[in-house]
């Protein structure tokens, strides 16, 4: 696989993560993400969550659920 298409493809989870996040009426879980985004990845919905809270696009609302930043449903056209 060459390497632009595989940096595309990690752009792609973290968009869909985002999409979700965005849409999602309740705090999520590492668990809704792998079975409703990251195709079963455990370790990949993991990894997406974490940098997209470090960066500051997700917030953790208990240590294991996870909500949207206003700065991520601004991005998206959410609702607040």
């Amino acid at each position: 696989m060459k390497v632009q298409q595989k940096q595309f493809e990690i752009f792609e989870r973290y968009l869909d993560v985002l999409l979700y996040a965005a849409n999602a009426t309740s705090p999520f879980t590492v668990t809704e993400i792998v079975e409703r985004v990251a195709n079963g990845s455990r370790a990949c919905a993991y990894k997406c969550l974490s940098v997209l809270h470090k960066e500051g696009y997700l917030t953790k609302v208990s240590t294991i659920r996870f909500e949207a930043t206003q700065k991520t449903k601004e991005l998206f056209g959410a609702k607040s």
